[in-house]
């Protein structure tokens, strides 16, 4: 499976953080509970914050559907690795 990615819009020096909206990105504060009772049963994905320093996308799986653990790569904080899970270890 292979994809393309379009980028159209290329930043020329340091970007403002994007206006925050009440459905996101970048509201002032997202619950986690509210969120997922809006977008009702899994599966489903939505970017909580997206600006020049943090993307972060939470992402609701069926249950027992298995969790995806991955981590990102950010070259800004020295090639650090985080690991991301659902089960709390």
């Amino acid at each position: 499976m292979s994809a393309t990615i379009t980028i159209t819009q290329l930043a020329t020096g340091p970007t403002p953080p994007k206006a925050a909206t009440p459905d996101g990105p970048n509201a002032l504060r997202t619950r986690v509970a509210e969120l997922a009772a809006r977008l009702g049963p899994p599966p489903w994905s939505r970017r909580v914050i997206q600006d020049e320093r943090q993307l972060v996308t939470l992402i609701a799986n069926q249950p027992g559907g298995g969790n995806r653990p991955h981590g990102t790569r950010s070259s800004t904080s020295g090639g650090s690795s985080w690991p991301v899970s659902s089960n709390g270890s």
